[in-house]
């Protein structure tokens, strides 16, 4: 347990809790832009895959594992194989089960999108953790928490969007 923050690591979490906040507001933005949840791409391929990168719920998962890393860094040293491991390996699962989910196409898209949230909400009870052990304090936490959030609802609306849109194999023809 730290006594005292340095103005190094105060100013840190500041401008990572800045970060979290700007990022906030852009989702918001985009969720009530005409596009809605998220923008597919033809990219040229015949088979229905996606262009991960211009998934709005990719982008958004992105930057919070970029937001993780920062949390992590304010982890106490010997947390670096516990906790702040943890940390950056849900964080990064998010963004990388979406990118192989759009790879495989749709067949296999709400699986991927699937266990991308439930990485989200492993990465949430992570914040909670280090939140209550007093390693990153409560605006970054809540600010954190808001993108876990965002991306879960993100993540379902895509999931229920993707099997809507799935085609449906004709069962009596085989």
């Amino acid at each position: 347990q730290r006594n005292a923050a340095s103005p190094r690591l105060v100013s840190s979490r500041a401008i990572l809790a800045d970060r979290c906040i700007k990022y906030w507001r852009l989702i918001a933005r985009a969720l009530t832009s005409a596009e809605g949840f998220h923008s597919q791409t033809s990219s040229g391929n015949a088979r229905g895959m996606h262009d991960y990168r211009k998934l709005k719920v990719w982008r958004a998962a992105h930057q919070l594992a970029l937001d993780s890393y920062g949390a992590a860094r304010e982890l106490p040293g010997f947390e670096r194989f516990g906790l702040a491991d943890q940390i950056r390996r849900a964080a990064v699962s998010v963004s990388a089960n979406i990118a192989e989910g759009a790879g495989r196409g749709r067949g296999s898209f709400p699986y991927f999108l699937r266990i991308a949230a439930g990485s989200v909400c492993e990465l949430e009870a992570e914040f909670e953790i280090a939140h209550d052990l007093g390693y990153i304090d409560a605006d970054l936490h809540q600010a954190l928490t808001r993108q876990t959030i965002e991306i879960k609802r993100m993540l379902w609306a895509l999931v229920r969007k993707s099997e809507k849109d799935r085609p449906t194999q004709n069962l009596a023809s085989t």
